[in-house]
C-alpha cells in the first residue's frame, strides 16, 4: 500500500462516519451503534514510519506491533526469505 493509498483509505473511512479508536479506548468501552476502526501495523517494517504523516494529518491513533526478535537478530520474516529465494 502506498502512502497515497493509505491517506485515501483513512480519509474515506472518516468521511463515511468511522471513528478511529485505540486499544485503550476499546478497553474503556465504546458507545454502541457507531462505526469504529482500529488501525494496526503488524509487521514492524521500517517503512511503516511513512504512515506517521497521514496519522498526524487526520489526528488518528494507530498501534504498531514490532517483532523485536526479528529486529534484534536481524532476521527476515519467513515470507521475505521465501520470496527472496
Amino acid at each position: 500500500m502506498t502512502v497515497a493509498d493509505f491517506r485515501g483509505f483513512v480519509e474515506e473511512m472518516l468521511e463515511n462516519g468511522y471513528t478511529v479508536v485505540s486499544p485503550a479506548q476499546i478497553d474503556a468501552g465504546l458507545s454502541p451503534g457507531r462505526r469504529y476502526l482500529t488501525i494496526t501495523f503488524d509487521d514492524g517494517y521500517f517503512n511503516n514510519m511513512l504512515a506517521l504523516d497521514v496519522l498526524d494529518q487526520f489526528r488518528v491513533p494507530a498501534t504498531f506491533f514490532v517483532s523485536t526478535d526479528h529486529v534484534q537478530q536481524n532476521k527476515a520474516f519467513w515470507w521475505d526469505a521465501f520470496s527472496a529465494s
